[in-house]
């Protein structure tokens, strides 16, 4: 029981707009709101693996995960920064090892021996947090700090197995979201080559025509990778998804046309 205090959960909606969160409203209450936003569905909610579990793992669990997605798409310069500005090959290259870091994540989960280990590890993690809630109730301060520490050896202790847990909540939405800026990434780099193109002399077309060509092509199979990727997790916003689908679109038409 209680009520959440996780990341997620203090960027609650505010009890003047009818939710429950009573901190005063402000530039730094803002300024963390659009940093919530930017988090995708699947880290918003409690993670569906730990249904039922106590209320203070579910919050370690959760904004482990989501200390994870933010160390690597949030952190400035962010990937959809790079892109942006221009860098398009140093953004590939951050985007590609954060697809090799969310794959391994995703592949340690995806083993049935990690599994057993991670259900083992969460099962004990449990037990310690109920302990934890049973001293608080029983007014036991000795007893609740006593369980809190065996709390942290625990998690310290067995790393890896937490680890996986993380991983579970958090490696196929990072996984997909590094798939889906790294089809940006490459949409952005036909576009300009295709601008190119269409400002070219007729001397020049012929390469700049096979360029864009390859570039679209690119782009249209990353695209299709990406939506590959977002398959097991809920869809996007609406708008998002809206969007993706034009560019998806796009670049198939594009990659048709410019051969």
């Amino acid at each position: 029981g209680g009520r959440r205090t996780s990341l997620f959960a203090r960027g609650g909606c505010p009890t003047a707009d009818g939710g429950w969160d009573e901190r005063p409203d402000g530039p730094g209450q803002r300024k963390f709101d659009v940093q919530v936003s930017q988090l995708p569905p699947a880290l918003r909610t409690a993670p569906p693996a730990l249904e039922g579990a106590e209320v203070g793992f579910v919050m370690r669990v959760q904004d482990a995960a989501i200390g994870t997605y933010a160390a690597a798409f949030l952190a400035p310069p962010t990937p959809r920064e790079l892109v942006h500005r221009g860098r398009f090959q140093e953004a590939a290259r951050t985007l590609v090892e954060k697809q090799d870091q969310f794959g391994r994540g995703r592949d340690r989960v995806r083993s049935d021996a990690n599994a057993a280990a991670a259900r083992q590890w969460a099962t004990a993690a449990n037990e310690l947090y109920k302990a934890v809630g049973q001293a608080d109730l029983n007014g036991d301060a000795a007893g609740k700090e006593a369980a809190k520490a065996a709390v942290e050896r625990h998690w310290r202790s067995q790393g890896a197995a937490a680890q996986l847990v993380v991983d579970r909540v958090v490696a196929d939405t990072g996984l997909a979201e590094a798939t889906d800026l790294l089809a940006a990434c490459k949409h952005e780099v036909a576009e300009r080559t295709q601008a190119r193109l269409d400002r070219a002399a007729d001397a020049g077309r012929p390469r700049l025509k096979e360029a864009a060509g390859d570039a679209w092509a690119v782009a249209r199979d990353s695209w299709a990778s990406a939506e590959e990727a977002r398959r097991s997790l809920p869809p996007p916003p609406p708008a998002r998804a809206t969007h993706t689908r034009a560019l998806a679109d796009r670049a198939a038409r594009m990659a048709e046309a410019v051969k």
